[in-house]
């Protein structure tokens, strides 16, 4: 199948992940991919080279959208048109709804968080063919503007995420001198703050006990006040953020973060503290039920916000039991492996695109057109 995938920009959020992920994923399965940078201009630009070049290697072909703007026809001078266009960004739906009716083939819209009725006109979201939705919560919402609406949650790559190789993971840390490796990855928005203030916390009391070294996966560390700035520098190791942190995921002994983070965690084979805007605590891979899907989204209104207490209660329970660990670890890549899968999420992608164009019929061009 010839497929066009969407992609305003290369932003540092999960969202770029999951596209580039996507492409490689369908290009792996035999289909031809092409990937548009719908705004290549923007300067909300990161790791771009990176991620092109990973493209470039898994043979997806890439177009750098022109500061003019996208000209249509200019999609069909080098071959057949696509069969299917899908967009992710709200900044590319009105682009996607374009495209579709001037090649006169179906578009796809994925919603990759909540609040997406209050950003786009729904006349977008109910013009699709289908709307992706990355979890029950978003398309609950995305239902009421339209109902062709399926859930595929995120997929990670399980051979780029994996467990250490045999023979190097991490001691026990209660009997090696090396410091225990938390990591914290995502963004540290104003949503975010005081969580990521809290885990600080934890890791500088943990610290007073035990050598402990808090790796960070962000754009920036910001501010976080007296005396804690003071103390987390002796702990603080901070990477920026990666293309690829796969590398990192696997030296580290525990995962703090939420959404893809968690399930890049558990891909990698490590406990993971499930970390947002409330902490929901240890994800312990034996109460997860496929069937009921899965949230990671770091948010629940039932709970209190983060505090350092119960973080550092959690850490310490790591710290101290290696059979844990090493429990919350083998089950959690198990689980990954069987439910939270790159291909499963493109094969069914896939199945949406296929079922797209069974039931696509195309609308009539204007005079314009």
């Amino acid at each position: 199948m010839r497929i066009l995938l969407l992609l305003a920009r290369f932003f540092p959020a999960g969202q770029t992940t999951h596209v580039v992920d996507l492409a490689r994923a369908l290009a792996r399965l035999g289909h031809d991919v092409t990937l548009l940078n719908t705004i290549p201009t923007n300067y909300l630009q990161v790791n771009r080279a990176e991620h092109l070049q990973d493209l470039e290697t898994a043979g997806v072909r890439v177009i750098l959208a022109p500061a003019a703007g996208i000209d249509p026809d200019s999609l069909l001078r080098d071959g057949p048109p696509p069969e299917v266009v899908h967009a992710h960004s709200t900044l590319d739906f009105a682009l996607a709804a374009s495209l579709s009716a001037r090649l006169g083939v179906p578009y796809v819209l994925t919603a990759h968080g909540l609040g997406i009725s209050g950003i786009v006109a729904g006349q977008y979201l109910a013009g699709a063919a289908t709307v992706i939705a990355v979890g029950r919560r978003g398309a609950e919402e995305v239902s009421t503007m339209t109902p062709r609406v399926v859930v595929i949650e995120n997929g990670v790559d399980t051979e780029r995420f994996r467990p250490p190789e045999p023979g190097r993971e991490a001691s026990s840390v209660s009997t090696s001198p090396r410091p225990l490796a938390i990591l914290y990855a995502g963004r540290i928005g104003s949503l975010r703050l005081s969580a990521f203030r809290a885990l600080a916390s934890a890791a500088c009391l943990l610290a007073q006990r035990r050598s402990v070294r808090l790796t960070v996966l962000a754009m920036s560390v910001p501010p976080l006040g007296e005396p804690l700035d003071g103390t987390l520098k002796a702990v603080l190791d901070f990477r920026g953020w990666l293309a690829d942190p796969s590398p990192v995921f696997r030296e580290v002994d525990v995962v703090v973060g939420s959404g893809r983070v968690i399930r890049e965690g558990l891909a990698s084979g490590k406990p993971c503290l499930l970390l947002g805007s409330a902490y929901r605590g240890l994800v312990s891979p034996a109460s997860l039920n496929p069937a009921l899907g899965h949230d990671f989204s770091g948010t629940d209104p039932s709970r209190p916000p983060p505090n350092d207490k119960c973080i550092l209660d959690d850490l310490d329970r790591l710290a101290e039991d290696p059979g844990l660990r090493q429990r919350l670890a083998e089950n959690g890549r198990d689980y990954a492996l069987a439910h939270l899968g790159l291909e499963r999420m493109a094969l069914l992608t896939v199945g949406v695109y296929a079922n797209s164009r069974r039931t696509f019929t195309a609308a009539p061009l204007g005079p314009s057109g």
